[in-house]
């Protein structure tokens, strides 16, 4: 699946987006943004610019009960 793969700061600061393909190799390569990032998000590719999600976006993380 192609993936958009948006790594957070901390402080939920976007800091880099990989756009990712389908890995064919063995093993995969290594994916960084190449700064320090304590989240990981992975949307479908493309929706990061679709949204206008870019380095320096800050992000809020909404957790309700189930």
């Amino acid at each position: 699946i192609p993936l958009d793969i948006i790594f957070l700061s901390g402080e939920k600061e976007v800091v880099g987006i990989i756009e990712a393909d389908p890995c064919e190799a063995d093993p995969c390569p290594f994916l960084s943004p190449g700064v320090p990032a304590q989240y990981v998000i992975e949307i479908n590719q493309g929706l990061s610019k679709e949204w206008g999600i870019v380095p320096g976006t800050q992000a809020e993380f909404l957790l309700e009960s189930i």
